[in-house]
């Protein structure tokens, strides 16, 4: 029986024909994560699918397909030039591990039907004949889930500048809320289900290795978490974190480094709103391959329930360190606690 991973790559002597871009969880210049790595090539070669599963625009195994009442107008009619597809795992086909599939970033629109072909034969939507075209557009429209085999070539990077350069992004997706997690530490770690055999794992360590722990093992501490508040992290790598240094979801640690992270959203937030003030951050884009992150939705939660018409002229937003926000201000009797003016 076939082992259930696939390299990414179609098999290269040495994958000399890629180059790096950045690895996952590389900083940004604005102080925010890559939730992927990014390659890039001048070959038009495809990508392949990293393990049997269903291709999907939803990080979910649930099927779609068959759905037999669609409407039209809930399908894009002009496709962007590039998609983001989750390559969801086959349920069982990886016992030992929670891995639940793959992100592969920045694939040419259309390039996906005549890469995939006879795959997208297997998607029957209602009773009506549909082209390899037509399932495209359902599985881009959210409407479809395309089932493919490890190995199976899935679409071409999407081009990027001139000169015929291509670029994609890969991530590994972990089940149970963890979020996205470097690609190339998943098949180092996973390599004895890799079909294609250790020697092309090896290859491709060394073409792309893993990089090296966003915080280094040497780092006291106290020094790891004052990190915490000068960029963000992604959850996984947070709650890696968290289990070198022994910290519970009820330490003072712990909530430190939450509040590091959300003063960096609320930054964000506020300039996404225009009360950013001399603030540099971007304006705050949810990231919804971090979407388990829990400071991240502290944030929000906590920016719109106490700033909830930040469009308002006159509007001003209020201090988290205010005695209503910050809890200070909470009174607790029996089995009643009094939030503000507010009993719970």
């Amino acid at each position: 029986m076939p082992k259930p991973l696939r390299i990414f790559l179609p098999a290269t002597p040495a994958y000399s024909t890629w180059t790096r871009v950045h690895d996952w969880g590389a900083p940004t210049a604005s102080g925010g994560f890559e939730d992927h790595l990014r390659l890039e090539t001048t070959a038009a070669t495809p990508m392949v699918a990293a393990c049997d599963g269903v291709l999907s625009i939803f990080a979910s195994s649930i099927p779609l397909v068959g759905a037999p009442f669609v409407q039209p107008w809930l399908i894009p009619v002009l496709l962007p030039p590039t998609v983001s597809l989750y390559l969801n795992l086959r349920p069982g086909a990886l016992r030992r591990t929670n891995l639940a599939g793959f992100l592969y970033r920045d694939i040419e629109t259309s390039s996906l039907a005549p890469t995939l072909g006879a795959a997208l034969d297997s998607v029957v939507i209602g009773t009506s004949p549909t082209t390899r075209d037509d399932v495209v557009q359902f599985l881009i429209g959210g409407m479809a889930h395309v089932p493919v085999t490890a190995g199976q070539p899935i679409g071409l990077p999407a081009p990027k500048g001139t000169g015929g350069t291509r670029q994609f992004g890969l991530a590994a997706i972990k089940s149970l809320g963890v979020g996205t997690i470097d690609p190339m530490g998943t098949f180092d770690d996973l390599r004895d289900e890799v079909e294609d055999g250790q020697p092309q794992v090896d290859l491709l360590l060394q073409a792309f290795p893993r990089p090296t722990d966003l915080f280094d093992p040497g780092l006291s501490e106290a020094a790891a978490i004052a990190r915490t508040a000068t960029r963000l992290y992604p959850w996984s790598t947070l709650q890696s974190l968290a289990a070198r240094y022994n910290l519970g979801q009820a330490s003072s640690q712990w909530r430190t480094i939450g509040n590091n992270q959300k003063a960096l959203y609320l930054d964000r937030l506020r300039v996404r709103v225009g009360h950013g003030g001399t603030s540099t951050a971007p304006p705050f884009e949810f990231n919804d391959t971090d979407l388990h992150n829990v400071f991240q939705l502290e944030a929000i939660v906590e920016f719109y329930a106490n700033f909830n018409d930040p469009w308002k002229v006159g509007a001003t937003p209020v201090s988290s360190s205010t005695p209503s926000l910050s809890g200070a201000a909470a009174r607790s009797s029996g089995n009643w606690v009094s939030l503000e003016h507010r009993t719970v």
